[in-house]
């Protein structure tokens, strides 16, 4: 959307996970305010065990699995 001009910047593309473009972490776009720490953390852990997993699969090169669109999109 970006090179057709649809979109002016990335800021615009909203996604559910990306790679941050300024730090070396995982946005996680799921849950944006936690009420207190306990919440915070627990939400952290469930977003950081995917992404390490991935992360491990990744350099080990292997295939993610085919899961469609749909049932992600669900699972939301």
């Amino acid at each position: 959307m970006i090179p057709s001009g649809v979109l002016p910047t990335r800021a615009g593309v909203f996604r559910r996970a990306r790679v941050s473009r300024n730090y070396p972490t995982v946005e996680i776009r799921i849950a944006d305010v936690c009420l207190d720490a306990c919440n915070t953390v627990l939400v952290t852990a469930l977003c950081r065990g995917p992404v390490d997993t991935a992360a491990r699969d990744w350099t080990a090169r292997r295939p993610p699995p085919a899961v469609p669109t749909p049932l992600l999109r669900l699972a939301t």
